[in-house]
């Protein structure tokens, strides 16, 4: 999906784990690294709590192209928000 913050619109993956006692990287892994054909050196991944009980994994890399051919990011920097 191409999602737009920041001044800039990345292509971000993400999807929804029931705990945080997941192992992320195995889920990002297996569910969608691996489909894709991609390496995992290459990704970047945010998990972050969700309003209820479970959590956001975010992902992208800089090979990643979105719906719109907008480019991925290759670092969390740019989807942070400082306060």
């Amino acid at each position: 999906m191409d999602v737009a913050f920041g001044g800039g619109t990345y292509a971000l993956r993400g999807f929804r784990a029931p705990s945080f006692n997941e192992d992320f990287f195995r889920l990002l892994h297996d569910e969608v690294v691996k489909p894709a054909g991609e390496d995992m050196a290459t990704q970047m991944i945010v998990v972050t709590k969700s309003p209820g009980n479970d959590w956001y994994v975010v992902n992208s890399n800089g090979a990643l192209r979105g719906p719109n051919n907008t480019g991925g990011t290759s670092t969390c920097d740019r989807i942070l928000v400082y306060a």
